[in-house]
């Protein structure tokens, strides 16, 4: 049984949506029921022919999505309490309706009892953390003790493993463990893609419009880019006064930049976009994964970004450039100046060591034996 704000047929969610569908269908020797909203991220609409207290069929996954508020609540107590599910994925660490609800219903013992898996999808990371920093830390001992003591954690690399345990606080509670394991990455295209093909840099940011995601970061390294460049971004809005500030950024960029918001995007369209791209620049605050990178990688576009993801390694080794925004800058700068085969043969670098490391990275393990085993 898996919880999560936002799933298929929704896309604005972005990367939650991605991992917890790409689980569903690669967990092939398991049977998923997804809880979800009844609307995507940004919609007070519901999704058209998906009727509440209904079980929907959504790829290997039966889906409920449930209405606003506690109205259902009800309903899915009942229809667990029938199903008894094996264990429970919750795929957030602090959700209220999708997180913190379960925790609570289960401490209450008004669920039935399971083992517990949540994966926190960056939010244990010193970025996140940092934003509403005297909240989100009141609200930790709540969250420790809701979450009791036999806790799974899903950790998408090392680097979220350590979040993990730093944001716990200190030694996890006997019974408690996180296993490390990455999200079902993209497979890489059979061979790079071509890019824009132009004589001036095509740039594009792909992404939620969210301040974890960089994109004021993003438009503050374009002013210091001399040559012409064309911007393009992508993404669904989740701030509305994030995406303010950083429209009023976009006015201040100089004329040889063109900036144009191309509106959200649907998973299935990311390898064209950044087929047509000469380069994805997320200069993120932090990912536990990353699915815009994997997907840039994955076609042979290279990747500018921050230092907050698991690919520094890879594209500081000639997939493109992972640090400060000053050595993001002085990337763009030098991409603008490659002829087209320089640039060519930049892509092909990124392909192949996007290959290489999916190659190294297929599941060994189905993620929920390791919980169902015990």
């Amino acid at each position: 049984m898996a919880f999560t704000e936002y799933y298929l047929p929704g896309f604005a969610g972005g990367g939650t949506i991605v991992s917890t569908s790409r689980i569903v269908e690669t967990e092939t020797e398991h049977y998923f029921r997804v809880i979800t909203r009844n609307h995507d991220l940004g919609s007070r609409d519901a999704y058209l022919g998906l009727a509440p207290r209904t079980w929907h069929r959504v790829g290997r996954a039966e889906v409920a999505y449930l209405r606003p508020g506690l109205v259902d609540v009800a309903w899915l107590r009942s229809e667990l309490a029938a199903w008894r599910p094996d264990a429970y994925y919750v795929n957030s660490l602090q959700s209220p309706d999708y997180s913190m609800l379960p925790y609570l219903l289960l401490r209450a013992r008004a669920l039935p009892p399971a083992p517990l898996m949540v994966a926190p999808r960056g939010e244990c990371s010193e970025g996140a953390q940092g934003h509403k920093a005297a909240k989100k830390k009141l609200a930790r001992p709540t969250l420790r003790w809701l979450l009791g003591k036999r806790v799974t954690w899903h950790a998408s690399s090392l680097a979220e493993e350590s979040d993990i345990r730093g944001w716990y606080g200190r030694p996890l509670p006997s019974g408690g463990r996180v296993v490390v394991q990455s999200d079902p990455p993209p497979p890489p295209a059979l061979a790079h893609s071509p890019g824009s093909q132009s004589e001036d840099p095509n740039l594009v940011f792909a992404s939620r419009i969210d301040q974890m995601k960089g994109l004021d970061t993003a438009l503050e390294m374009l002013t210091a880019i001399e040559s012409p460049c064309t911007f393009t971004v992508f993404g669904s809005v989740s701030d509305e006064a994030y995406w303010a500030r950083c429209r009023a950024l976009a006015e201040k960029l100089p004329s040889n930049i063109s900036f144009s918001y191309a509106g959200p995007y649907r998973p299935e369209e990311a390898a064209e976009i950044f087929s047509k791209a000469d380069a994805l620049v997320l200069p993120t605050r932090g990912e536990n994964f990353g699915h815009a990178i994997a997907e840039a990688l994955s076609v042979g576009c290279p990747v500018v970004i921050s230092q907050n993801t698991i690919w520094t390694d890879m594209a500081n080794s000639g997939s493109g450039v992972a640090g400060e925004p000053a050595a993001c800058t002085a990337f763009l700068a030098e991409l603008a100046a490659l002829s087209g085969d320089q640039r060519a043969e930049g892509r092909r670098r990124a392909h192949a060591s996007y290959a290489a490391w999916y190659s190294g990275h297929a599941q060994e393990a189905s993620l929920f034996d390791l919980v169902l085993g015990d």
